[in-house]
């Protein structure tokens, strides 16, 4: 119930592979054209091509040390970071990072997320080298009873799933505040990103004040889970959280106490995780959840800032073309608005024209 069925999400890694092969950093520094470089606008001299270039070694950054997965496996999780290498290292060595998170996949034979480095170039090619340290999670991301049809999964290890996702969330960012000069992070300007089950994990992890907070959404049943999974670390203040295709599971735990400015972009013909409110694959079970549309409904309630790109005749699996025109507008919007501007509320249709399904409004302005 949280996830494509394996050979969709097969098919989605391996077109996310091409992509980022085809986008891959060149291993030699571009030259730099400096006379667009902003001169104090912004306290960040990165400009909107690339500055410099990212290699291909990073830093392993244990945070999660024999955790047991979905099945009592244990073992150690990761954070991959990396940093630019460009001509204003000495004088910026702290910059604004991007931590990704990403979406469902199977795991493999081995007890550990395999996932996180087959998005790291993807993230040196679209952040990295624009000025940008980043950093892709390794996380508790499979489902015990996986099972196709995904209607069949148990609803109580879907929510476990997502418990333990948040949890080592939280666990990794309190990691990097701990020390964040070894790696070269602003830990002022700390930015998620994530898509599908990694656009819900950041957006419950940060909306959310604690597990028993995020856990008191859901029917008495489950309120047990904190005490068989155990608390998650407490929340540190985020810069910017960009959420693709994701859901959150209550829209009060985004409340008048939520200052995280919000970028949303969702396919309104998604089925997997409806663009307003409905459940996980149309699936029939009282646990309903809220896509990017009923989140930027409530900020705009709440008048608080967001983002939201909706695009018509797109579902669950994006294209590379439409991957490529949302990271421009995610690097934009980070920039212009929240590092160097002020965050405003706003919404954009675009299409796809890639899945038919009925006409819904897009416009925040309808909402009910």
């Amino acid at each position: 119930m949280i996830k494509n069925s394996f050979p969709l999400y097969a098919i989605r890694a391996f077109a996310l592979a091409l992509l980022m092969l085809s986008q891959s950093c060149n291993t030699n520094s571009p030259d730099i054209d400096t006379t667009d470089i902003p001169d104090g606008n912004c306290s960040y001299h990165f400009i909107n091509k690339p500055i410099g270039f990212c290699g291909f070694d990073y830093h392993t950054i244990p945070y999660c040390v024999d955790c047991p997965d979905e099945e009592g496996k244990m073992g150690t999780y990761n954070i991959l970071i990396d940093q630019p290498n460009d001509s204003y290292t000495d004088s910026i060595p702290l910059r604004p990072t991007v931590l990704f998170v990403h979406g469902y996949g199977p795991n493999s034979v081995e007890p550990k997320d395999p996932y996180a480095g087959l998005f790291l170039p993807a993230m040196r090619s679209n952040f990295c080298k624009y000025g940008y340290t980043i950093a892709t999670l390794e996380y508790r991301q499979d489902v015990k009873g996986f099972s196709d049809p995904v209607c069949d999964i148990p609803i109580d290890e879907v929510i476990k799933t997502h418990y333990r996702a948040i949890q080592d969330l939280r666990k990794a960012i309190d990691v990097l505040y701990q020390n964040p000069t070894e790696y070269g992070i602003d830990i002022d300007n700390l930015f998620l990103m994530g898509n599908s089950q990694g656009a819900m994990t950041v957006l419950n992890g940060m909306l959310s004040t604690d597990a028993s907070d995020w856990l008191s959404t859901f029917p008495s049943e489950y309120q047990g889970i904190k005490d068989e999974l155990g608390p998650w670390e407490p929340r540190h203040p985020i810069k910017g959280i960009i959420g693709v295709a994701g859901p959150l599971y209550d829209l009060d735990l985004f409340d008048l106490t939520d200052n995280i400015p919000l970028f949303l972009a969702h396919g309104v013909c998604d089925t997997t995780v409806p663009y307003k409110s409905g459940t996980y694959f149309d699936c029939p079970t009282e646990i309903t959840v809220h896509g990017s549309y009923e989140i930027a409904c409530r900020a705009a309630e709440l008048n608080k800032p967001y983002s939201l790109h909706s695009v018509e005749g797109l579902g669950h699996n994006w294209t590379e073309a439409k991957n490529a025109e949302t990271t421009i507008k995610i690097r934009d919007w980070i920039k212009d608005q929240v590092l160097c501007g002020e965050p405003r509320q706003e919404d954009f249709i675009t299409s796809a024209s890639e899945v038919d399904c009925p006409t819904a409004s897009t416009s925040v302005t309808d909402c009910q």
